[in-house]
């Protein structure tokens, strides 16, 4: 999911572009999943940043999970994300996380966004879980 020159990487030298779908592999043994990951969200374009469009600089830019087929399969209500992999453990199911105001491109403004799929049964491997973000954003010139 591109968003612009901005895109998600499984690297944080942004060489490694992710191209999905969310699939993490679980435990099918009979007893509940929790898998952990993280992806990178940046641009190799160290002269350009990403901002909300309505206010920029102002408004958080807020990262978000999306379930295209409710109640198939695994819920976005069962995905935690956080900005580290200590704070997986009291982020809310479900919840955004917001990304600061601005995201600054160049492999140095790498941000590494993490993920906690929690399915409440084993054998949960119809992900139809998006991500993307809450508020419209544009890239500018840094």
């Amino acid at each position: 999911m591109a968003l612009g020159t901005f895109d998600f990487y499984t690297d944080a030298g942004l060489t490694n572009l992710f191209v999905g779908p969310l699939t993490p592999t679980f435990d099918v043994g009979g007893s509940p999943a929790t898998v952990d990951f993280s992806l990178y969200l940046g641009s190799t374009n160290a002269a350009l940043k990403l901002q909300d469009s309505v206010s920029p600089g102002i408004n958080q830019i807020a990262m978000t999970i999306s379930d295209a087929s409710p109640g198939s399969g695994p819920e976005a209500t069962h995905v935690r994300l956080a900005n580290s992999l200590l704070n997986l453990d009291t982020a809310i199911a479900g919840a955004p996380l917001n990304l600061g105001i601005e995201l600054l491109g160049g492999v140095a403004g790498a941000f590494q966004i993490f993920f906690r799929f929690s399915f409440p049964g084993a054998g949960n491997t119809g992900l139809d879980i998006s991500i993307g973000t809450a508020n419209n954003v544009i890239e500018v010139a840094v």
